[in-house]
C-alpha cells in the first residue's frame, strides 16, 4: 500500500464510517507508518480536522502496545476463508466477507481497552505490556 492507496482508503472510507459510527470532531487514531505520515495525507487529514470532522490522536513513536488495531488485524484474519485466492478480487471478497463478520460491539470491545492499555504503558514505563 502506498499514500495514494492510503488517501484513497481514508477519503473512501474510513473518514465517512468515522463520523456515521461517531460523528463530527471523533478521534482519529494512527500510527507512525511512513505512509500515514506522507505530506499528502497529513494534509488531507489537516483540512478535514480544521473542518471540524476529526481530530487526530498525537501518536508517540514506537507505541505498537496501545494500537488496538493490531487486535482487528489477528480478528479479521481468523475470519479470513483460508482457501488459496487466484485473484486479487478474490482476496478482496474474502477479506470484505470477514469484515462483514465483525460486530461492532466486537469492534467497540476493543476501542474500550484504550484506558487500561494506557494504564499498562504507564505501568511499564513505556516498555511493553501484554497488548
Amino acid at each position: 500500500m502506498d499514500k495514494k492507496y492510503y488517501h484513497n482508503i481514508l477519503q473512501r472510507h474510513a473518514i465517512p464510517a468515522g463520523t456515521a459510527l461517531i460523528g463530527n470532531n471523533f478521534v482519529f487514531q494512527e500510527d507512525n507508518d511512513p505512509k500515514h505520515a506522507s505530506k499528502y495525507c497529513r494534509d488531507y487529514l489537516a483540512k478535514k480536522e480544521k473542518l471540524g470532522v476529526l481530530r487526530r490522536m498525537v501518536w508517540p513513536p514506537q507505541s505498537p502496545d496501545l494500537n488496538p488495531i493490531e487486535q482487528v488485524w489477528d480478528l479479521l484474519e481468523s475470519k479470513i476463508d483460508k482457501t488459496q485466492k487466484t485473484s486479487e478480487a478474490g482476496l478482496w471478497r474474502s477479506m470484505e466477507e470477514a469484515w462483514k463478520k465483525i460486530s461492532v460491539d466486537e469492534l467497540r470491545k476493543y476501542i474500550n481497552t484504550m484506558p487500561e492499555r494506557c494504564r499498562a504503558v504507564i505501568c511499564a514505563k513505556g516498555g511493553h505490556t501484554r497488548y
